[in-house]
């Protein structure tokens, strides 16, 4: 008699990340039977998916033991059974934050916002190191309004931030057009948010 196949269900990606990942991911909780990854129809550049497990003691562990999903970037919900449950990327820190290896006494910051809300920094950094020497970038997710998101994108010379704001203004993003805006200075000094001292560019 063949075990009985159970259904966990996953919702809210950021990004298709194939079946194939999945089905590796899936497959050390219990032999995997079926992956099918589909484009939500209630949210634009969302997916879903379902995995379907042999075995009703597999499946249920894989549903309260998974932890984290490491190529997810945003959270991720599960359902199995009526039940549901959130999943977390691995490492949000460093999913939404860089900061280069040396100190700048000096940063002028970016201010970005119109962003998808699945960017994480390795969006954003090879755009914007294309036109400058970076200090550091750190991305703000609002909990309370989901889906909106912000960064700020500091560099170390004032040419260099000057140049990227010329050029990426409604430059597409993970399908998104980004604006950008010089970060405010607040009574002199501070980092734009995305660590490193010194001071911004006031408008």
């Amino acid at each position: 008699m063949s075990a009985r196949r159970s259904t966990i269900h996953l919702y809210d990606f950021r990004h298709d990340v194939g079946a194939d990942v999945l089905r590796n991911f899936f497959s050390k909780y219990g032999p995997v039977e079926a992956v099918r990854v589909f484009p939500s129809k209630q949210r634009p550049h969302e997916y879903q998916a379902e995995v379907d497990i042999a075995g009703f003691d597999f499946a249920r562990n894989a549903f309260h033991q998974i932890e984290y999903f490491p190529f997810a970037r945003d959270e991720v919900h599960l359902m199995w059974e009526g039940q549901q449950r959130k999943v977390m990327p691995r490492d949000e820190k460093k999913r939404d934050m860089w900061q280069s290896d040396s100190q700048s006494t000096e940063i002028f910051a970016l201010f970005v916002s119109n962003m998808h809300p699945g960017c994480s920094v390795d969006d954003l950094k090879p755009v914007f190191e294309a036109y400058g020497i970076l200090d550091s970038i750190r991305i703000l997710r609002d909990k309370p309004r989901r889906g909106m998101c912000y960064a700020f994108v500091n560099y170390r010379r004032k040419e260099d931030a000057e140049h990227a704001i010329s050029n990426l203004q409604g430059f597409p993003i993970n399908g998104m057009p980004i604006h950008i805006e010089y970060q405010r200075s607040k009574g002199g000094g501070g980092g734009g948010g995305g660590g490193g001292g010194g001071g911004t560019l006031d408008i």
